[in-house]
């Protein structure tokens, strides 16, 4: 069974040891990681906060770079990611394992494929397209995409959200939207291939943190003749409940 570790985490402890730590834009990444290690020891993190803690403080000073994703130009330094505070997920997981490092925890850079904006249903990508992390904590791995946990792009336009749920992931929900390149880091109890992986359904952090299942269908991809009616079915116990659907045709013209 999967126990996040946010439940070994005291947020006002956290709170605490982000307000101890230096203003990014006038202290290098050296001597921030410095600041980090004395911050965890006077505040007495334990495993699950310290990463906890790199979580939120990258969530809090890093910045998608959207507009240079959008019209190229892009810087993959790392050096320049903490420094101007403009990332892409190279910059995200390099920055999170060296940090959550400094506080003594073991970390993994994972390369893979994400369905991300690039991500068309059904269709194999030619290559990996997204970095994100392990990190072990009380000697178990858990997974963390501090990318997407930070806020997400509207066009060229960036967007700051702590989304906890990409946090330590369960891992069979992470692998709806995340796939190593390495099988060893999808940590499921099932290998999943790169042809289910393009072929299962991109699901949204809402569907997860309601607790829904997939019943029918499990592909993207729909064959319907030009009338035929998709039926959208729901627990009516449920309170306040909003569902959102977008149709595409193969061609990528919204329905």
């Amino acid at each position: 069974n999967y126990t996040s570790p946010l439940k070994k985490v005291d947020k006002a402890k956290v709170n605490k040891s982000l307000s101890y730590l230096p203003k990014r834009e006038s202290t290098s990444e050296t001597d921030m990681c410095t600041a980090m290690k004395k911050a965890q020891t006077k505040y007495s993190l334990n495993q699950a906060e310290s990463a906890y803690f790199v979580f939120r403080w990258i969530s809090e000073n890093i910045a998608y770079d959207c507009y240079s994703y959008v019209h190229g130009g892009i810087d993959y330094k790392e050096e320049s990611s903490y420094t101007k505070g403009l990332a892409v997920c190279e910059g995200y997981s390099l920055i999170f394992k060296r940090m959550c490092e400094a506080l003594r925890l073991e970390t993994v850079k994972i390369i893979g494929y994400s369905k991300g904006t690039s991500y068309v249903p059904g269709k194999l990508p030619t290559k990996t397209n997204h970095a994100w992390n392990a990190v072990k904590i009380d000697s178990v791995y858990y997974l963390v995409d501090s990318t997407w946990g930070s806020g997400s792009c509207s066009n060229d336009k960036f967007t700051k959200k702590l989304k906890e749920f990409y946090f330590c992931t369960k891992p069979e929900a992470f692998a709806n939207s995340h796939l190593p390149a390495d099988n060893k880091w999808q940590l499921t109890s099932k290998i999943i291939t790169l042809n289910e992986f393009v072929e299962t359904v991109k699901l949204n952090i809402a569907f997860y943190e309601n607790g829904f299942e997939t019943i029918s269908p499990s592909l993207p991809i729909l064959n319907v003749e030009e009338k035929s009616k998709v039926t959208l079915t729901y627990d009516k116990s449920i309170n306040n409940l909003t569902i959102t659907n977008h149709l595409y045709y193969l061609e990528g013209n919204r329905i």
